[in-house]
């Protein structure tokens, strides 16, 4: 799995350092914030955006700085100078988005990306980006991994999963995609949680990815 994952990706993994399966992609989700955030960290993320990634957050004791999704020229954007202004001014390290963004469908642009991409480098910042929904692109150029940018595979956790593309959800799995330091927290918070996905879900996973293109294309 780790080769097809890495493929749809772009980037090589290794499957003992960089991938974690959790039971469904929201344990995904608190299990990475969990580790990536603490008391009084501030947390660049989209607004609007998933509505349950802001509740783990304040849970967590974290602060949000919301980045507005504006139209530029039709397409799709953060707002790139509020996304820079919460780096460099009010101390986000961690920025969090869905893509394609859940709720609006937007997918941005390899431009938006690349710039997104360029201020994380600058100011040292770690992503969290949930590509729940990257296979389900109806039309438009081609979807731009955020963890294949020009370093970002050691900063960026990504999470993916069957349960939208593949109508999956009742089997409750969620794929973790991190560097080995991260995986090795967010596998700390995840064994006294939620522990693991169920291991007969987990039998779904090995030709996912690899050899479902022709259904994909039907189902588009």
């Amino acid at each position: 799995m780790a080769g097809s994952v890495g493929d749809l990706l772009g980037i090589q993994l290794d499957p003992e350092r960089n991938i974690l399966l959790t039971p469904g992609t929201q344990a995904g989700l608190f299990t990475a914030l969990s580790a990536l955030v603490e008391s009084g960290n501030r947390v660049a993320l989209m607004d609007p955006d998933y509505l349950f990634t802001a509740r783990i957050v304040r849970f967590l004791g974290g602060e949000i700085g919301h980045v507005l999704i504006r139209s530029y020229e039709g397409d799709p954007s953060p707002d790139l100078e509020i996304l820079e202004a919460e780096f460099a001014e009010k101390g986000a390290r961690v920025l969090v988005f869905s893509h394609p963004n859940n709720p609006t469908g937007a997918v941005y642009s390899a431009e938006v990306i690349a710039r997104m991409a360029a201020l994380v480098e600058k100011h040292g910042v770690t992503v969290l980006v949930d590509e729940l929904y990257s296979r389900l692109i109806y039309e438009g150029p081609a979807f731009t991994h955020f963890a294949a940018q020009p370093g970002m595979a050691e900063r960026t956790v990504t999470l993916l999963g069957p349960s939208k593309t593949e109508s999956l959800s009742g089997y409750r799995l969620g794929v973790v995609v991190a560097p080995p330091e991260l995986a090795a927290r967010i596998e700390d918070v995840l064994s006294i949680t939620s522990l693991r996905a169920p291991a007969y879900a987990q039998h779904v996973l090995l030709p996912w990815l690899r050899d479902d293109h022709g259904w994909l294309r039907q189902r588009i």
